[in-house]
């Protein structure tokens, strides 16, 4: 295929679905399926927390860019977390699944991790009001999305899945309106309406996992040595 002649700078704790969708809404494709042609070379429209054929995403992008899979895997998913509990042949596995794809792509999903991500996408009212005041767009914080952590590390306020007023749900579970303004479909502004979060013992153990999550995260290579 030819390279993409563009795509979107990520942002800083992006998740990979939502750099991929900002790069759908960017671009001239009706569905995301043409989107995951674009970029992947693959007709299914499912996102996953564990995004695959990295290798062909790469090649997609870009001519000159300076993108490297290293780079995805460590500031825009959790792949370094799961890597650090998994033996050798295991990771080996995944390395391949990340790169190329496999017959079960997403079996990463549901091997012993489906409980660990939220299974909704979920924002902080007020990270949605700071990006969007910053970048000019609102997006998907990656670690906003493990599902222990109900609050924001940041600001200490509950995360939000639906509208407080209209119980919208803020993105549908085919990911085709991912929040990109700090509203709801029907125009009401999240950034208000916020349940700020007194951080007692269990939120202080809560934050302790969440940063120990974090640190695996973006040290798995040194810890796999």
């Amino acid at each position: 295929m030819t390279p993409l002649t563009s795509f979107p700078e990520p942002y800083p704790d992006e998740d990979f679905r939502s750099l991929v969708y900002r790069y759908h809404i960017r671009s001239s494709n009706r569905t995301l399926t043409e989107t995951n042609i674009d970029l992947f070379e693959k007709k299914s429209g499912k996102y996953s927390v564990f995004p695959t054929k990295l290798i062909t995403f790469l090649r997609n992008l870009p001519i000159g860019h300076t993108y490297s899979l290293d780079y995805f895997i460590s500031n825009h998913t959790w792949y370094g977390l799961i890597f650090a509990f998994m033996n050798d042949e295991k990771r080996k596995e995944l390395t391949e699944a990340i790169k190329f794809g496999s017959e079960n792509s997403f079996y990463m999903s549901v091997n012993g991790t489906n409980n660990l991500f939220s299974p909704t996408i979920r924002y902080c009212p007020l990270c949605l009001k700071e990006d969007s005041e910053l970048y000019g767009e609102s997006f998907i914080h990656r670690k906003h999305q493990i599902n222990f952590m109900n609050y924001c590390h940041r600001h200490n306020v509950q995360l939000i899945d639906e509208c407080s007023c209209c119980h919208t749900d803020l993105t549908n579970l085919s990911y085709t309106g991912l929040k990109r303004r700090p509203s709801c479909k029907n125009g009401h502004d999240q950034t208000n309406d916020y349940i700020s979060i007194s951080v007692g013992e269990s939120e202080k153990l809560k934050i302790d996992v969440f940063n120990l999550f974090c640190f695996f995260n973006e040290q798995y290579r040194i810890l796999i040595q």
